[in-house]
């Protein structure tokens, strides 16, 4: 008889100190180590306790998760909210900066036509250059605008790339056809994304490569893609182009960045910088290779739409 009562104290010291454990555990706290599962009495106490140990880590796991989805939803609002801030900006600066530039340009046209007569060859030569930095400021705030709004909005849906590419063709026929270009598509699989950044993204990476290639040369583009280790899809589009210095690799991406080799084609330094953001905005990344005389290889990474393939990727 006594035997049975001393069983129940011990018992009920037992559910005590789990009762504390339990609190302890609520306060994220938890106070049961290796020493304390040794100690107790038997294997269905150790258990338990070993039970609210991993009870304590799977709270504390969970927290952390929690707590690391709150801040990335949060700063993910602060980011849309300095972006639509920077939109609004960009508008009123647009707005502000192309005034007196639409003045500089209609004053010069106006000089122009009234006092053609009584002006010497340089001041004229002089007037039109006014107007062609007039013409390209203007040009320049134009891209600037572009940029700060471009893809704040998006809608991610499956996209199939092979068809989205091919039409490429018809997208770029007069480019391909005025330099004699070939563009060879391979095997593109399907990614989750917003369509028409996607075709803009291609459009710009295959347009720069039937771009900037020799004199007397004609461009040759490769689209390629694979799936690297992480189980993404891994975009390649390659080129026999004039390419680049391994210098001007990591800041060919820059907004308005003009790499040497840029100097005798025409274009506004914006294209790459669209580039970038594209591939931010589907959380990739876009780097690229290249070497002068011998072409340039760009490479991107997009989530591909199918998660069975994700996951067989990486086992």
């Amino acid at each position: 008889m006594r035997n049975s009562v001393d069983n129940k104290k011990k018992e009920d010291v037992f559910l005590s100190k789990v009762f504390n454990h339990f609190l302890d555990i609520s306060n994220g706290e938890c106070n049961i180590d290796n020493e304390v599962i040794l100690s107790a009495e038997s294997e269905m106490q150790s258990q338990i306790l070993y039970g609210l140990l991993y009870l304590h880590e799977d709270i504390t796991d969970s927290k952390q998760e929690l707590e690391a989805r709150i801040k990335e939803e949060y700063d993910l609002k602060l980011l849309k909210d300095k972006n639509r801030e920077l939109e609004q900006f960009a508008y009123k600066a647009s707005h502000d900066l192309k005034e007196p530039v639409r003045t500089i340009q209609s004053f010069t046209r106006l000089i122009k036509s009234k006092y053609f007569e009584g002006i010497n060859p340089k001041a004229l030569e002089y007037l039109e250059y006014i107007d062609q930095s007039a013409r390209q400021m203007s040009e320049l705030i134009s891209y600037l605008l572009d940029f700060a709004r471009f893809g704040n909005e998006g809608k991610m849906e499956k996209v199939d790339l092979q068809l989205l590419v091919q039409n490429l063709y018809f997208d770029l026929k007069s480019q391909l056809e005025v330099s004699k270009g070939q563009l060879f598509i391979g095997e593109l699989h399907a990614v989750i994304g917003d369509k028409i950044l996607l075709k803009l993204l291609f459009q710009n990476l295959v347009s720069n490569s039937l771009k900037y290639v020799a004199e007397g040369a004609y461009p040759i583009v490769k689209i390629s893609s694979r799936f690297n280790d992480q189980g993404f899809l891994e975009f390649c589009v390659e080129d026999n182009g004039i390419g680049m210095c391994t210098s001007d690799l990591e800041s060919v991406f820059d907004i308005f960045k003009r790499v040497k080799t840029d100097k005798n084609y025409e274009g506004s330094g914006i294209g790459l910088a669209h580039c970038k953001k594209i591939t931010d905005l589907h959380h990739g990344k876009i780097w690229a290779e290249s070497a002068l005389g011998v072409g340039t290889k760009f490479y991107f990474t997009l989530k591909p739409a199918s998660a069975e393939k994700l996951v067989l990727v990486k086992a």
